[in-house]
């Protein structure tokens, strides 16, 4: 019950978001993880779904999770970021001039 309560805003706070003009990186900095750097190309084809909220949520990519029996679908992205619709916005930027 604690890490469901707790979990989320525990591996925010352990993260941090990068934009380029081609990738979205994520970066955390887990206690008895470790570091870890994932990548997320951005293509015209990514789906980039925007929850409008402020602070924000921008989800870009998913994962497959392995749990007893069998896998389930996560959403990946940044979560919870100030500016959210300045970020969007340079998110779909990306994507139109990968259009031209």
């Amino acid at each position: 019950a604690f890490g469901s309560l707790f979990g989320s805003s525990w591996r925010r706070k352990h993260s941090w978001y990068t934009l380029t003009d081609r990738r979205a990186f994520i970066a955390t900095d887990m206690p008895f993880r470790g570091r870890s750097l994932k990548s997320y190309p951005i293509t015209r084809d990514t789906v980039l779904d925007y929850d409008g909220s402020d602070p924000a949520t921008i989800h870009f990519n998913h994962e497959m999770r392995k749990r007893k029996n069998g896998q389930y679908k996560v959403a990946v992205g940044f979560e919870r970021i100030k500016d959210g619709a300045r970020v969007y916005r340079m998110m779909r930027g990306i994507q139109e001039s990968l259009a031209s």
